[in-house]
């Protein structure tokens, strides 16, 4: 349990911005040479038997849009024409349900659900049935913040606990076999004792997505401007990255006076950015980060859509030819086109789709 408490207090207190060390890499040229065009606006069927909460998570699978929510913990499917045709999970501690909201996650011809408070993987099928369930390792730390499929490999935030070494010399991020089984830690963070301010908590956990031939990009909330790169063997080949034009440089505040109330805490979310999420987008062989100002009202309301978003895209050179506003969350990229959240009620669903042009 000790261990435990001392992982999420490492976690917690990862440096802040403006106390980023020199790592061996490079600033990113801005070329700013492609604009975003919307392709289409899709409006998912209203039905009275879609009920959603809130997106937690979205990707097309086999020609079918998936949505996990992650207030009703249901999993929604929908066909290539945006019908409902089946759901699963709902909130339980039984076969199939769910306590966290539920992250989706590819590996070839099986969908992964993660659920971290169950501390279970189920492994579904093309036919969207369930046949197997995992337990979560019993001698891993995993932390509820998504996993990715990274060639034969699960990336996941998390650790093992070594007797003989603290927990930030260990890594960050977990890498498990297709069997679940503990291969590595990789990406230490920096010295987590610097500072008592509050903003790491809210940016403290690593977001990674997988590039080419089993790459993988990770990068620092913290730290928007040092992505690294690792090879398939995960040994790190590159650091690079540029500021967010609109990225908010936090203000040094106490974290008890944060926490004090939700008001205060609403109030101290609306000053900061967020880097939500890495892709890759495998077509045009680009690397798109997302970043989030968000209102006050997104704690109050637990909702992605308060707030201004947007996203840096670098080219296979590494350098960053977009930087700019978006419609709302990314929720993922498939075959070229970005697909945005853009509203979601209880019983309907609008998502644009967006693709990149040259500009000269």
């Amino acid at each position: 349990m000790n261990k435990i408490i001392l992982f999420s207090l490492s976690l917690l207190l990862l440096s802040s911005c403006n106390q980023r060390q020199n790592n061996i890499g490079y600033d990113s040229e801005y070329l700013n040479t492609i604009s975003l065009v919307k392709v289409k606006s899709i409006k998912f069927a209203e039905t009275k038997n879609f009920v959603l909460g809130t997106i937690n998570d979205a990707v097309i699978w086999n020609n079918k849009f998936i949505i996990s929510d992650g207030m009703t913990k249901i999993i929604w499917i929908f066909d290539n024409e945006y019908h409902l045709i089946k759901k699963m999970g709902g909130r339980g501690r039984g076969p199939g349900e769910y306590l966290s909201p539920p992250d989706l996650v590819l590996n070839k011809n099986k969908l992964l659900i993660v659920d971290y408070s169950n501390k279970k993987i189920d492994i579904i099928d093309k036919k969207f049935n369930l046949v197997a369930t995992k337990s979560f390792p019993k001698e891993l730390i995993i932390q509820p913040f998504g996993w990715t499929s990274c060639g034969n490999f699960y990336v996941l935030t998390g650790a093992k606990p070594i007797a003989s070494k603290k927990m930030n010399e260990l890594g960050s991020v977990l890498i498990l076999d297709n069997n679940f089984k503990f291969k590595s830690n990789i990406f230490k963070w920096d010295d987590i004792y610097r500072t008592n301010a509050v903003f790491p908590i809210y940016n403290p956990f690593v977001r990674y997505v997988a590039g080419l031939n089993g790459s993988l990009f990770a990068v620092q909330g913290a730290m928007p401007n040092k992505i690294h790169l690792f090879d398939n063997n995960f040994n790190l080949i590159k650091i690079f990255g540029r500021e967010p034009k609109y990225f908010k440089i936090p203000p040094d505040v106490n974290l008890n006076n944060v926490m004090s109330s939700i008001e205060a805490t609403a109030k101290y979310v609306s000053k900061i950015s967020r880097i939500n999420k890495l892709f890759y987008d495998k077509k045009n062989n680009y690397l798109i980060s997302s970043y989030a100002n968000y209102s006050e009202n997104a704690s109050y309301n637990h909702s992605n859509l308060s707030g201004q978003h947007y996203i840096q895209i670098f080219n296979k050179d590494f350098n960053c030819i977009y930087d700019g506003k978006i419609d709302g969350p990314l929720l993922f990229i498939d075959n070229g086109l970005l697909y945005v959240l853009i509203s979601e009620k209880p019983n309907s669903l609008i998502i644009n789709s967006y693709k990149t042009v040259l500009t000269r």
